[in-house]
């Protein structure tokens, strides 16, 4: 970008060719093209911009166009968000900081939602007037997103957890239903919570078409069930489907005979040895059926078909005691199917194993195994991690202890997925291990979630430190160019004041009223330069010199400090009011500096009082002391009490009041470094308020 710059034909543009542009804006250039991050410049009234290298990947294909042209130009889609807060900047001078900032970019072709950190703010010229804006630009587009996916996965955490309340309120609703209808009915009550909007329906086939023996509407009252007054027809597709294989049947977009469109989802219930009806559900517009709905749907439909089988129970006492035991395996099949859990029970003897569907699910087995052994599982178990497992098994069998691990394995498709698997052995008659209850989950996405978690984690990390790094090594160049500066401007000083009083002392007698104003004046500007640069000169020493911690007295610090400003309170009246000051432990020196410059503050500020009162006290706090200086002098405005610790920042005229603008910026550098922090109140006309906090104890820096 600097070579592109110095190619540019800028005689063309508002700000003109290069040698004639003001020292504040070639400043300003200069650190926006040595930044390592993403920069822009924008000068003049009409935002003219210029950025740097790490800037150009943003612009995308507006760069290197952008170079030279007005702001409004080449963002048009942004300007009713940007226009307002570049007014702000350049017309008031405020600043602005924005967050994870939303925008709808039309970059490299085409739209898209991207995500920025911007910070903005002003660039004052030779006059103190703001003569442009530097803007800050850190792309967050990769950390919401990933902030986005781990919400929508809370969010499907929170849904399987909703449906595991389900099954608690399906099963107790189930012994206060005595007749098979009144138990479907109850089940598709509770299911319109957690599926898509729309009809509920239970139907069973006759001579006649399909009946519905139970439905429930958004329009049906709690209790209410309709039935067989309007059978449909028997060739029903998403209604014979399902019922002739035995297989659930989904579909989105379906019509009816009102030629809108549904999406259906229809299950085979089984009641006794074959399918009795069909249950489903279906809504008045196109629905993807998700995963954790389906899941759901289908667990509750194989927990009624279970329960459903009571009606063929033979024995009224035997009835009565199979009831309770399907009721309990309903609610832990149905508890198993919503979280994903597949069961199996293993003989350790025979090493054949009784499973749950899940269970064959998992392996990739939708139909079922025909015959599942402990060697069906272990050739499943990728080679690396098969004996690791198979080291765990036998020692969970020899020790009787619970067989819990986690490996890789390869489903009947070939696809390589993560399980959990976790048995308890049963002691048989002789003492031995003979069975092996346990469960099995397919956790494969929670890997990847987790990997992806650490993934972010650590890259999260990385940019934390590069950047602490980053900041850290600008802050010691802007140290050392501060330094430098302030060095290094101060010979050419000396020569104009030399030479001034040289001139002076030559022209003698021969200079007229207007030669000796003007003489004056400059004399006087040396000397406020001469004092702003050692003012820089100090805010740099205060960064490189190490605390010399000591005990330090603020009364007697306070005292004296005092003293020290006689000559400024001279011919003034001033009422000194001071309470009792603690005992603090710090570095004396940059201690006095703190209370020199809040003491000399307060009495400029009250110049124009006829009365001066100057108050200091100190208030406990449990870990640190308070101080404070309080004066009745001009006050300040306190929306800007923030620009009030900041370099060259002032809040009142230079005509009005003398000042470099640097000593309450040292005041902030000196408290902070002792481990506290600064604050300022006041109200126009009304004085103002300045503190500073300081650790009680504090270890040798």
């Amino acid at each position: 970008m600097a070579a592109r710059m110095r190619e540019f034909d800028w005689a063309g543009t508002r700000l003109g060719p290069p040698e004639a542009w003001p020292p504040a804006l070639r400043t300003a250039v200069g650190i926006t093209l040595s930044s390592a991050f993403p920069i822009l410049l924008l000068w003049g009234p009409d935002f003219t911009q210029l950025y740097n290298d790490a800037c150009r990947d943003l612009m995308g294909d507006r760069h290197p166009g952008a170079l030279g042209h007005p702001n409004r130009v080449s963002w048009p889609e942004l300007w009713a968000f940007l226009e307002p807060v570049y007014q702000g900047v350049y017309e008031r001078g405020e600043t602005f900081r924005f967050t994870d900032q939303r925008f709808m970019l039309t970059r490299h072709g085409q739209e898209e939602e991207a995500y920025f950190t911007l910070g903005y703010g002003p660039v004052h010229d030779e006059t103190g007037a703001v003569g442009g804006i530097l803007v800050t630009i850190l792309e967050t587009t990769g950390q919401v997103s990933a902030r986005h996916h781990l919400q929508a996965q809370r969010t499907e955490l929170e849904a399987r957890t909703r449906s595991l309340a389900l099954i608690e309120e399906f099963l107790q609703d189930y012994s206060a239903n005595k007749t098979a209808y009144g138990l479907i009915h109850s089940l598709q009550e509770l299911l319109t919570d957690y599926l898509p909007e729309g009809r509920m329906v239970y139907c069973e086939p006759d001579n006649e078409g399909w009946q519905v023996r139970s439905q429930v509407t958004a329009r049906t009252e709690a209790g209410g069930t309709e039935s067989d007054d309007s059978p449909w027809p028997h060739d029903a597709g998403w209604l014979q489907i399902p019922y002739e294989t035995g297989r659930p049947y989904y579909h989105s977009g379906l019509p009816d005979d009102t030629q809108s469109t549904h999406a259906v989802a229809m299950l085979p219930v089984r009641w006794g040895s074959s399918v009795r009806g069909v249950f489903g559900c279906v809504c008045a517009a196109p629905e993807e059926w998700s995963p954790l709905q389906r899941s759901i749907l289908e667990a509750a439909v194989r927990s009624l078909g279970l329960a459903l089988n009571r009606e063929h129970r033979e024995d009224e006492a035997r009835e009565h005691a199979d009831a309770a035991l399907l009721a309990s395996r309903s609610r832990l099949h149905f508890a198993l199917d919503a979280a994903g859990l597949g069961a199996w029970e293993l003989d350790t003897h025979t090493q054949v194993a009784a499973r749950t569907m899940r269970h064959d699910e998992i392996f990739g087995y939708p139909q079922g195994h025909p015959a599942w052994t402990y060697q069906t599982f272990i050739a499943h178990v990728l080679p690396e991690d098969r004996e690791d497992v198979d080291r765990r098994y036998s020692a969970a069998l020899e020790r009787g202890e619970a067989w819990d691990f986690q490996c890789r394995i390869r489903r009947a498709d070939g696809e390589v997925r993560w399980i959990w698997a976790r048995g308890q052995t049963l002691k048989g008659v002789r003492g031995d291990s003979a069975h092996v209850l346990g469960l099995v989950q397919d956790i494969t996405q929670q890997r990847l979630a987790e990997a992806n978690a650490v993934d972010l984690n650590t890259h999260l990390e990385l940019q934390v430190r590069e950047r602490t790094r980053a900041l850290e090594e600008a802050n010691g160049e802007l140290e050392a160019f501060a330094y430098s500066v302030s060095h290094d401007l101060r010979t050419p000083l000396r020569h104009i004041a030399g030479f001034s009083q040289l001139l002076h002392r030559h022209l003698g007698d021969t200079l007229d009223v207007k030669a000796t104003r003007y003489l004056g004046v400059m004399e006087d500007a040396i000397g406020r330069m001469d004092r702003l640069l050692e003012a820089m000169l100090n805010l740099s020493r205060i960064s490189q010199v190490s605390l010399q911690v000591a005990s330090v007295d603020l009364g007697q610090l306070v005292e004296e400090t005092r003293g020290e400003l006689v000559d400024e309170a001279e011919r003034r009246l001033v009422e000194w009011q001071v309470g009792p000051l603690p005992q603090v432990t710090g570095d004396p020196a940059m201690l006095r500096q703190v209370m020199a410059n809040l003491l000399s503050n307060a009495l400029k500020y009250t110049a124009r009082q006829e009365k001066a009162v100057i108050e200091v006290w100190a208030e406990e706090r449990p870990d640190r002391w308070a101080l404070f200086v309080r004066d009745n002098g001009v006050g300040f405005d306190p929306r800007y009490a923030d620009k009030l610790f900041g370099v060259f920042q002032r809040l009142h005229r230079q005509d009005d009041f003398e000042g470099t603008g640097v000593g309450l910026a040292n005041v902030r550098r000196i408290v902070t470094r002792h481990g506290g922090e600064v604050s300022a109140t006041g109200q126009p006309g009304e004085g103002a308020t300045f503190g500073f906090t300081v650790p009680k104890a504090r270890a040798n820096s």
